[in-house]
């Protein structure tokens, strides 16, 4: 019986990577969706110890309606842990980017049977307040600390 297939994107980050380098270790195959082709060697090298375990998908943008149609085609699982980064100050930039992904995501795999789940992070950006840390307090967790 061949190993379960899971989608992933942002597997050039450090929580991608590392959720993709645990999922090929527990036996899973990985769909790598992937911005540009200049990226496949530098993954290829990462995961050079399961080779035949992984593949890769381009998907531009996150943000086009269409990204990923026929990407999820015979996926058991999604892992959507990319987010379109701007500048981090930049809210109109950050999150109508990271919502039109994960909207885009999640339509398409409402489509697909064999998605069993799909696993949904968020980007460091939604732990700023959209007014920005205030003047003389910083960010610990949900709690602002006073200095």
């Amino acid at each position: 019986m061949a190993s379960e297939l899971i989608f992933i994107t942002g597997a050039t980050g450090f929580i991608g990577g590392t959720t993709a380098d645990e999922a090929l270790k527990s036996g899973y195959r990985l769909r790598i969706a992937i911005r540009n082709e200049s990226q496949i060697e530098k993954l290829s090298a990462v995961f050079s110890k399961y080779v035949g375990q992984f593949e890769f998908v381009i998907v531009p943008s996150i943000t086009d309606e269409a990204a990923f149609a026929g990407k999820l085609d015979g996926v058991d699982y999604v892992f959507h842990l990319a987010s379109p980064l701007a500048n981090a100050t930049d809210k109109e930039k950050i999150f109508p980017a990271a919502v039109q992904g994960t909207l885009a995501i999640l339509k398409e795999a409402a489509k697909v049977k064999s998605v069993k789940r799909v696993v949904i992070t968020s980007s460091e950006a939604a732990f700023t307040p959209l007014t920005g840390v205030p003047q003389g307090g910083v960010l610990k967790g949900n709690n602002l600390l006073q200095s």
